[in-house]
């Protein structure tokens, strides 16, 4: 809306804005768009992993999964020494990307070995102590949850106890964090709102 307003200072012509959620969700495939529109290559489904770095996917812990975003030979060597195991930094079929991602089972099924023996908050640590990019794989409760969701307003709790989602869009004028009220009965504001059109 702001590069409408800007161009309608600068030449006086209005103009419409038109975004779509399909647009919207669409543009977020530019990866796997980029080769499907240049090369001409169609990706497959691939689960939650990267499809040009590895590993760069979600591994099942004790308790939960964990994803954990290793997209260069530094992180790796990171990550290798962070679960213990500093040979697989220059074992043959795991020395590079290349390598790593042309024989992502192989590194999967390693790592998973190593990961299956403590709870994923522990490995979240370990791995954030050793400057690996890592984070919980959370499900709707418990993100629901997150302090930084509450402390947001993307859950508002309404007087009579229910809840419901808050909006993303914030704006500094307005109280957006706060509570939100429950919407009125019918003609309950009836009389306030014809008093502004006297």
């Amino acid at each position: 809306m702001l590069t409408a307003l800007v161009a309608r200072e600068r030449t006086g012509k209005g103009t419409t804005v038109d975004v779509s959620m399909l647009d919207s969700t669409f543009s977020l495939m530019v990866q796997d768009l980029m080769l499907a529109l240049g090369p001409h290559e169609f990706p497959h489904r691939i689960g939650n992993r990267h499809p040009d770095m590895y590993p760069f996917d979600t591994f099942d812990c004790k308790d939960q999964p964990i994803a954990i975003c290793c997209g260069n030979d530094h992180l790796w060597s990171l990550l290798s020494n962070a679960l213990g195991h500093p040979e697989w930094i220059d074992q043959a079929n795991f020395k590079t990307n290349d390598l790593r991602e042309k024989n992502w089972q192989d590194v999967k099924n390693a790592m998973q070995s190593v990961l299956e023996t403590k709870d994923a908050a522990k490995w979240n640590q370990i791995l954030h102590d050793a400057g690996v990019p890592a984070g919980l794989v959370l499900n709707v409760d418990k993100t629901r949850r997150l302090d930084q969701i509450i402390d947001r307003g993307m859950v508002k709790t309404l007087p009579d106890g229910n809840e419901v989602l808050g909006s993303p869009m914030k704006y500094g004028t307005w109280n957006s964090y706060g509570l939100q009220k429950d919407s009125p009965k019918l003609d309950e504001d009836g009389d306030k709102i014809r008093k502004e059109f006297e």
